[in-house]
């Protein structure tokens, strides 16, 4: 005969998870989240970016800016492919670009160089990286603070690059 279930085990069978999956940065013993926005600021943000990329050596990644700056060279320097890379400069359009990036689900990661976004943008960009499970990165001069980034850091370049995390928003 079998037994019925009590409350709890049914609210713990119908719970929805809340946490995030999370990636190991070995290099800097961070969690980046999958599926959430990672915002970052100071100098270094960049190869910061790239070193995390090299851990992750096979993802897609769309590298979106508003006015090209990056030097694609640093790709060959860190020994990654630039076969996995799309670099898109997209003006004014550089939300739509993004947006559009991460619902495509072939990019394991967008990179979104922009210096103010909206809080309903960055609304928009979370729900829509959540879905995919994508990594996003948000590179930016200043620290935010806004309620849908799940992590923000700021790097300092040196010799020993440091990272501080300003904000974690994420449950792991």
């Amino acid at each position: 005969m079998k037994e019925a279930l009590n409350l709890h085990q049914l609210k713990s069978l119908l719970a929805v998870s809340n946490e995030k999956a999370v990636l190991q940065f070995k290099k800097y013993q961070l969690e980046i989240p999958q599926g959430a926005i990672t915002c970052l600021t100071g100098l270094g943000k960049t190869e910061f970016v790239l070193d995390f990329l090299s851990e992750q050596s096979d993802f897609s990644v769309a590298w979106i800016e508003e006015k090209f700056s990056f030097y694609p060279q640093a790709v060959a320097q860190k020994n990654l492919s630039a076969q996995n890379f799309l670099f898109l400069e997209a003006s004014d359009q550089a939300i739509y670009t993004a947006l559009q990036a991460i619902k495509a689900q072939v990019f394991q990661c967008v990179v979104l160089y922009k210096e103010d976004l909206e809080l309903k943008d960055l609304r928009r960009l979370q729900l829509f990286s959540e879905k995919s499970r994508c990594v996003l990165f948000w590179l930016t001069q200043n620290i935010q603070n806004k309620w849908p980034i799940a992590l923000e850091l700021k790097i300092e370049m040196s010799p020993d690059t440091v990272v501080h995390p300003v904000h974690r928003r994420f449950s792991r």
